[in-house]
């Protein structure tokens, strides 16, 4: 129940625009007990500076002596399938008074530290937040929410993980036992006339003379196993086909005679892929990640449309649920290329979404012409996350093998541009830098692997 504030004046909402975040929390406010008469609401994002309470004020005067507390805490144990609901003493993130206005919100860092300095996670997994704002000592609002951290790596929100199926494993088959066949006896007759039996059947056979066969002699059963495990197959898992991609070398960076190439971009130097590898033929798509994942993150929708809005780490978490990976940078860029050395391949209006002919959003994938592999959307539409760290500089280096990208970073290489950007960002060699919590609704992502 929410408790009545400083003033009592039922809300008019409807033309209150707020972060996308905070309006799911208030349409919840307004299902609640009626009349609504709320004045303050809690709300989580995801900002730059990592994981981040704001309390807003949705009242006509300012609200003062207002707390934001953390009044729970508790670790999800996979299982017992709950949390652990360890006693917790209520800690004060941040007090303040609540001014009217969308930039009056007081944002509070809830990152791996608490304020004092003092660890707020203490093991890897899912915590439960649970976050009240009380005003002159009086609960007003209390939320839940969800965060999964690891040591070394940002606090992250996700969904219930009460709400998601639970690997159970199977209790282990007993053999049964089998029946003890006899050996059987052979006297000694009996193995000789077995012997002269097989004798004469042989040197029947020696004497016979053979045919010339009309027919070709059938293939080695490895080559042809090789051969049918190069065609195109739909995942069991996503739905979405993926197509093999044969070892090689290339020029990565820098196309000849490209005069739009970034600092980054260069030099241009001869890479080899030893390694065969499977690589998604289309973007993933939001009815792929609703079937994986299920949720629907995303500014666009639509079934054929790709995923936009996802984090690094949650698009290497649907990878490994198929059992695949993000593509390295070289994969990426070997495969976007398809032994071209142009900047682009094909016709450009022809072959990419960008800012010239996309409408200003998202489009169905396969909606363009494919490369010369048969991939779609190697160009334009959502930039593509790929595994590797970013750096300005790793080209200089000239990784000749495989290259992995560095060691370490501050964001990870997006790929080749989107529908927002203009023909200098839509080219096979382009990349950029983003912030790996980023969800932004121009970057996607495919999977690549060796699925068989």
């Amino acid at each position: 129940m929410l408790v009545p504030l400083v003033r009592r004046q039922a809300l008019d909402l409807s033309n209150v625009h707020f972060h996308p975040d905070a309006e799911r929390l208030i349409r919840a406010i307004e299902k609640a007990e009626a009349p609504v008469q709320a004045a303050v609401a809690a709300d989580i994002t995801v900002e730059e500076n990592g994981l981040g309470a704001r309390v807003r004020n949705l009242d006509l005067e300012p609200v003062r002596n207002t707390e934001l507390l953390l009044v729970g805490l508790d670790r999800y144990v996979d299982r017992l399938g709950d949390f652990t609901r360890n006693p917790f003493d209520a800690a004060k993130l941040c007090s303040d008074a609540l001014i009217p206005g969308d930039d009056a919100g007081k944002v509070c860092s809830l990152a791996a530290y608490h304020r004092n300095g003092s660890l707020l996670f203490k093991d890897a997994g899912v915590w439960r937040l649970q976050l009240a704002v009380q005003v002159e000592g009086v609960e007003a609002i209390r939320r839940e929410f969800f965060v999964r951290w690891a040591p070394g790596e940002e606090a992250r929100l996700v969904g219930d993980p009460r709400k998601e199926p639970r690997n159970v494993p199977r209790p282990p088959e007993v053999p049964k036992p089998m029946k003890q066949i006899p050996e059987p006896r052979l006297n000694r007759m009996t193995i000789i006339a077995i012997a002269v039996g097989l004798a004469a059947v042989l040197g029947l056979y020696a004497v016979i003379p053979k045919r010339p066969s009309s027919e070709p002699p059938a293939k080695p059963a490895a080559a042809s196993a090789a051969s049918s495990a190069k065609e195109p197959f739909v995942h069991s898992v996503d739905g979405l086909t993926y197509v093999w991609i044969e070892p090689g070398e290339f020029s990565m960076g820098c196309s000849p005679g490209d005069t739009a190439c970034s600092d980054d971009e260069k030099p241009a130097h001869p890479v080899e892929i030893t390694h065969g590898f499977w690589i998604g033929q289309t973007e993933v798509t939001q009815a792929a990640w609703r079937e994986v994942m299920k949720t629907e993150p995303g500014r666009f929708k639509g079934d054929e449309l790709p995923v936009e809005s996802i984090a690094w780490d949650e698009a290497r978490d649907y990878c490994s649920k198929i059992v695949g990976r993000l593509p390295s940078e070289a994969e990426w860029e070997f495969s976007a290329r398809a032994q071209s050395t142009s900047a682009r391949y094909g016709d450009f209006d022809r072959g990419a979404w960008f800012s010239g002919n996309s409408d200003s959003q998202t489009k169905p994938v396969k909606g363009k012409r494919p490369n010369a592999w048969g991939l779609y959307d190697m160009l334009g539409n959502v930039w593509e996350w790929t595994a590797d760290w970013y750096n300005g500089q790793y080209y200089q280096q000239k990784k000749a093998k495989e290259p992995t990208g560095p060691s370490s970073g501050h964001s990870r290489v997006v790929r080749r541009g989107c529908w927002s950007n203009g023909p200098r960002s839509v080219r096979s060699s382009y990349r950029y830098g983003a912030l790996a919590t980023g969800r932004n609704y121009f970057v996607g992502f495919r999977c690549a692997g060796e699925f068989r």
